[in-house]
């Protein structure tokens, strides 16, 4: 396979290069000439590679003057049709997952100032090296990682199977897997500090933000997960991280119990109760 932009012989006599690119291959013991149809080159070689892959997989018999398969995607509708592949398939992905990958992919797009796939392509790479200025590199990676999850191999059958014809801006893109650090605990001298300033600055004035303080750092509790906490979820020795869909989710989506220190469970228990919530008063009556 060759691409390379044909020469044609002008009305002057003499030979001028076309503006769109082509390739040549052989097909059917015959040399075929196809116009890609664009004058990028990088474009080029996606719709060449598509081009050859789908002649491979469903015959010579389908070239035509036009590309095989329907319209290359806009953004948008990529984002639509992964939504129904995730949904679908036979291990559905989490609406978290479809969502977090969908608002990447969309976001990077917009970066690229591009609103199709195939204007992607050859963009990945020079996105990347501007991001470097602004992002540390395992962000970079992290956004690379969850943008190209639309593109993974069983996604793409599944495009190509709705009539889609398929090209993926990723393909050739090594992301780097960063090492993730465990958790080290803060050195017990800052927390008694913290807890210190707390009792200073917090209890006195905002007991529920105090106990949502103490939650957050003693417990490991997020903030909302804190703010939902009632009274009744707390033991002799620790405290229950509730999961309920009907008040709120963890992150998890599940319950978790939370060994605590006595004098954490004293601290909470001194505060004022007004029932059934920790974190509540005359504004924040449900704990939100």
């Amino acid at each position: 396979m060759r691409i390379f932009k044909p020469r044609f012989k002008g009305r002057d006599g003499t030979y001028r290069e076309a503006t769109n690119y082509a390739m040549e291959f052989e097909a059917g013991g015959k040399r075929t000439v196809k116009s890609l149809q664009t004058p990028n080159r990088a474009t080029a070689e996606a719709r060449a590679k598509l081009l050859m892959a789908q002649t491979r997989d469903r015959g010579w018999e389908i070239l035509k003057p036009r590309l095989p398969g329907a319209r290359l995607m806009k953004v948008e509708d990529l984002c639509a049709l992964y939504r129904i592949y995730g949904t679908t398939k036979e291990r559905p992905l989490s609406p978290f997952t479809i969502g977090k990958n969908v608002c990447t992919f969309r976001r990077l797009a917009r970066e690229m100032e591009v609103d199709s796939v195939e204007a992607m392509v050859g963009k990945v790479k020079e996105w990347r090296a501007a991001a470097m200025a602004t992002k540390s590199p395992i962000s970079i990676a992290t956004d690379l990682r969850s943008a190209a999850c639309v593109f993974t191999e069983e996604a793409k059958r599944y495009y190509v199977e709705s009539g889609w014809a398929m090209v993926d801006p990723f393909d050739g893109v090594k992301v780097p897997q960063f090492e993730i650090k465990p958790f080290e605990g803060y050195p017990i001298h800052e927390v008694q500090r913290l807890i210190g300033q707390a009792k200073e600055a917090l209890k006195p004035v905002d007991q529920p933000a105090y106990a949502v303080f103490i939650m957050g750092l003693c417990a490991g509790m997020r903030a909302q997960e804190a703010a939902w906490a009632q009274w009744s979820h707390l033991r002799p020795n620790g405290i229950v991280v509730d999961n309920d869909p009907t008040m709120h989710t963890t992150k998890s989506r599940r319950t978790r119990f939370v060994p605590l220190p006595p004098s954490v469970i004293r601290e909470l228990c001194g505060l004022d109760r007004k029932e059934p919530f920790i974190m509540a008063d005359a504004e924040r009556p449900n704990g939100r």
